[in-house]
């Protein structure tokens, strides 16, 4: 019976038990009770043989066939598995109810070569699992041979290896009519065919799942699948007949790598379908070192250890299965669903083989649900775990829903409070950028202005000329500059003291700073003990009027030193005026109103003297 890699224990302690035998048949012969009896099953054909051995194969057809007349043959010989390549002669006589139809002649399976002669020496057919199929009688997969009408005697050559991977243990196994033989045939054919097409169907499905998914899992699947229903189909002659005709003896070892591929494929199916990586450690790594075994065991065959390696690989299979069964109830006690149909599956297929090794053994009825057992049971666990597959794929998503689900809530919660705490952050951070651009006002402001006096800084004045440059310029109005410088301010700071002298500047900045009655005026310190006017909108002759009075009112403040002492304060003014335009700059302005300030104080200080800015064409004069 074949062997092959399922979740389930007892396809292969039912290999483990038969290996010695190497029973690999798709359809055991005891299961032909079925149909009609045959004309001769193997027992009676075993009375009617006479078997010579031929160790080296040097004897001719007829010198074999006179030597069986000359009673030097005898009957059927125990078949051991050793030794190398053997061959035998066979004699057979046929009763007289099979002259005049059209017979088979049932031959024992993996006989690599089976040659039917007539008494005349002549070849009438062959069989065998070296054979071609196109070269086998009736081109079938199951060894088999027509027989030619009316003979009563016929001759046969059976050769095998006996240390190969698959060896003989009988020779014939039955005389049939043709006509019951091929209606056999098609319903064995018909049925494996509906076995191959749910076996790829599932496999196909899953494959289409695997690569929309990206689930790795259903790649294991089929080629769990494929592999194992490949190893029945094979038995079959399916692969044979569509697949590779003209390679008998790849067809005689594809079970044995096809077994050893489905048990690799399951283990890695297990793994991955119950998570064992996470949930069993052990069992994950034991499976592993199983599959490395596997490796070995096929390296051991492809080195000629066919005997040995079969045997490790039922025992192998044997011990793969035990573990699927046991991890999967373990799964199923940790509240694993999907574990559910996984076990289905293995009971189906255990079911399934008990049926049909309950039939090969005489122990069950030979009907249909007993003969096909293992192959509807397979086919079942394949189905089943499909079914497995989409539990899981179900329970991942609901498990997936629910991590979601509470994430979210997690989520909303963590986002809430993030809010609420960058809420107060953004709060606590305008509040300190409000304070921020308020500083920055006043220091913007405090850069501006003289710390002494509190009028505006030469910068500010620069400033504000250029604005009001700009401005009177496109209105076409006057601009004037003034500039005052406290006269004999040293000998004030040597008399009364710096002190007074600081004094001195506050009020007469405070002073000026009262004439600057309209927006655009600007007083500010120039430097030292000068001081500066802007006065936007205002000709030269008005500018010299607002100074000359500002000068009166500065004569006329009264101030006091530390000691005590009284003392006044005079200045001297400068002053130009012009509507700016072409050749001119504010620059021409306060350099003109810097030599009228300088002319004031040669002419003898406190008074007030104006000039016009000089034009690029020529200088102004007083």
């Amino acid at each position: 019976m074949p062997v092959r890699r399922s979740p389930s224990a007892l396809p292969y302690l039912l290999l483990a038990t038969l290996a010695a035998l190497a029973t690999l048949a798709p359809m055991p012969a005891r299961t032909q009770a079925l149909d009609p009896a045959p004309l001769l099953d193997d027992a009676a054909l075993d009375a009617r043989v006479e078997i010579l051995a031929d160790p080296d194969g040097s004897l001719a057809p007829l010198a074999a066939l006179q030597r069986l007349r000359d009673g030097h043959g005898g009957p059927p010989p125990a078949l051991e598995r050793r030794g190398g390549l053997r061959h035998w002669w066979l004699r057979l006589t046929l009763p007289e109810a099979a002259s005049g139809q059209a017979m088979v002649l049932r031959v024992a399976r993996y006989w690599q070569e089976v040659v039917l002669f007539d008494s005349a020496g002549a070849v009438r057919g062959r069989a065998g699992s070296a054979v071609p199929l196109a070269a086998r009688s009736l081109g079938a997969d199951v060894p088999v041979l027509l027989l030619p009408p009316g003979q009563a005697e016929l001759l046969l050559r059976f050769s095998a290896r006996f240390d190969g991977y698959l060896a003989p243990l009988r020779f014939l196994d039955a005389l049939e009519e043709e006509r019951g033989f091929q209606q056999r045939l098609r319903r064995f054919e018909l049925l494996n065919g509906i076995y191959a097409g749910v076996i790829l169907a599932l496999a196909a499905f899953n494959l289409f799942l695997a690569i929309s998914l990206r689930d790795r899992v259903y790649a294991w699947y089929v080629l769990y699948a494929l592999s194992f229903g490949a190893i029945w189909i094979v038995r079959a002659g399916i692969g044979l007949q569509l697949a590779w005709p003209a390679w008998p003896g790849w067809n005689s070892l594809a079970s044995f790598f096809l077994i050893a591929l489905a048990i690799a494929s399951g283990n890695r199916f297990v793994q991955v379908f119950l998570d064992l990586p996470r949930t069993a450690p052990r069992a994950h790594q034991a499976l592993h070192g199983v599959s490395v075994l596997v490796l070995l065991t096929v390296l051991a065959g492809l080195a000629g250890f066919w005997q040995p390696a079969t045997t490790a690989l039922a025992l192998l299979a044997l011990l793969s299965s035990l573990a699927y069964f046991g991890i999967g109830l373990r799964a199923l006690q940790r509240g694993y669903l999907p574990a559910r149909f996984f076990l289905l599956a293995c009971s189906a297929l255990i079911f399934g083989v008990i049926a049909y090794v309950g039939a090969w053994w005489g122990l069950l009825p030979t009907v249909f649900v007993t003969i096909y057992g293992a192959q509807i049971g397979s086919a079942l666990e394949v189905l089943l775990l499909a079914f497995a597959l989409g539990d899981r794929i179900n329970l991942l998503k609901r498990e997936k829903l629910a991590a979601e689900s509470r994430l979210r809530g997690a989520l909303e919660v963590e986002v809430g409070a993030r809010t609420a705490e960058l809420a107060e952050r953004s709060h606590q951070v305008e509040q300190a950028n409000a304070r921020l651009r308020e500083a920055n006002t006043r220091l913007q402001a405090m850069s501006r202005i003289d710390g002494l006096t509190g009028v505006a800084n030469r910068r500010r004045f620069e400033e504000h000329l250029d604005q009001e440059w700009r401005r009177m310029l496109r209105a076409g109005r006057p601009l004037s500059v003034l500039l005052f410088d406290a006269d004999r301010f040293k000998d004030l700071n040597d008399r009364h003291g710096h002190l007074a002298g600081d004094e001195a500047l506050r009020r007469i900045a405070a002073c000026l700073a009262a004439g600057a009655r309209r927006p655009g005026d600007l007083v500010a310190r120039f430097g030292g003990e000068e001081f500066a006017m802007v006065l936007p909108d205002t000709d030269v002759g008005a500018a010299q009027a607002r100074a000359d009075a500002l000068r009166e009112r500065v004569s006329t403040l009264q101030l006091v030193d530390h000691a005590g002492r009284s003392f006044s304060v005079a200045v001297s003014a400068g002053v130009s005026g012009v509507t700016p335009g072409p050749g001119l700059d504010p620059q021409d302005l306060l350099h003109a109103a810097d030599l009228a300030l300088y002319a004031a104080k040669r002419a003898g200080r406190n008074r007030v003297h104006a000039r016009a800015p000089a034009r690029r064409t020529g200088e102004a004069a007083d």
